[in-house]
């Protein structure tokens, strides 16, 4: 049949649309809407509704947001030095470095001048001053007796844990080192003055023995400092053997330098040291005065 003209063609054998004349889709951008079918329920999420800042403290919120970030390193300081972020400046740590430093000195000081070095050391240069090699072999004797015999209890008394060194700080523990020390230089005076020794040596041990008599009694109730006492007493000696006002001076600064050790490590007290200067160069002077040296 034909209508309005046209032929009236099967489907089967109707002319197909030429590519070029059929139309492209559109492409579909992300901000348009997915077709949907009528009386299909939506697949996409809902629209979120954007929360409103326009009150929002946003200086609040940077600072919430910075809390959980790290420090920003400290700026470089010039000359290379490191920035200071502990609170110890470079000058506190020059102090601290300083009082180490102190604290070393001290420590060798006492060390070096030592009750028992120098009541080793002193008896052979005092006898060979005063009376040349003979002399100073007496000195050795003197020095064994006098010295030796203290230190070597001293020493086993720290090897076994008796003692808390050789200095012995606790004073409660000098009680049995200190009667050893003036049963040895009792011993060391009577074989002197058997055998004949010279009479400065014989002042010089009975020096020793009378700075005992008054440090012992004072130290079972009160730290007086024997490291004082014995570098007095020994200046008093050498005074007595080389130039007197050259040796006192030098002496004295030396003495002055042990006290300061014995307070810097925190062992004695002003008084303490003081008391000790008194007790061993007063009983010194006078026993070397009244044997005539």
């Amino acid at each position: 049949m034909e209508a309005d003209g046209v032929p009236d063609t099967p489907p089967e054998f109707a002319p197909s649309p030429s590519p070029a004349s059929t139309p492209k889709p559109r492409p579909r951008t992300m901000s348009s809407p997915s077709p949907r079918i009528p009386g299909t329920p939506s697949t996409s999420a809902p629209d979120t509704p954007r929360p409103d800042i326009s009150n929002t403290d946003l200086h609040g919120v940077t600072d919430i947001a910075s809390h959980d970030m790290p420090d920003p390193a400290p700026p470089a300081v010039s000359g290379g030095a490191s920035h200071d972020v502990t609170g110890t400046t470079p000058a506190h740590m020059a102090d601290t470095t300083a009082q180490r430093g102190g604290y070393r000195v001290a420590r060798w000081i006492t060390d070096v001048f030592a009750p028992q070095v120098l009541v080793i050391g002193m008896p052979p240069v005092v006898g060979l001053l005063s009376d040349g090699w003979r002399g100073a072999a007496w000195g050795l004797v003197a020095s064994a007796l006098c010295g030796g015999v203290p230190a070597a209890v001293i020493a086993a008394g720290v090897r076994s844990g008796r003692l808390d060194s050789h200095h012995i700080v606790d004073r409660s523990l000098r009680t049995r080192p200190l009667l050893v020390a003036v049963a040895a230089v009792l011993a060391a005076l009577a074989l002197l003055s058997v055998l004949g020794a010279p009479t400065l040596l014989l002042a010089t041990v009975g020096a020793m023995l009378a700075g005992l008599a008054v440090t012992v009694p004072v130290t079972l109730w009160w730290k007086i400092s024997f490291h004082a006492a014995v570098t007095a007493g020994t200046v008093v000696v050498f005074s007595h053997v080389l130039p007197p006002t050259p040796t006192l001076a030098a002496g004295t600064l030396i003495t002055a330098a042990v006290c300061w050790s014995r307070i810097r490590v925190t062992h004695h007290t002003l008084p303490q040291v003081l008391a000790g200067v008194a007790a061993g160069a007063t009983p010194a002077w006078l026993v070397l005065t009244l044997a005539g040296t």
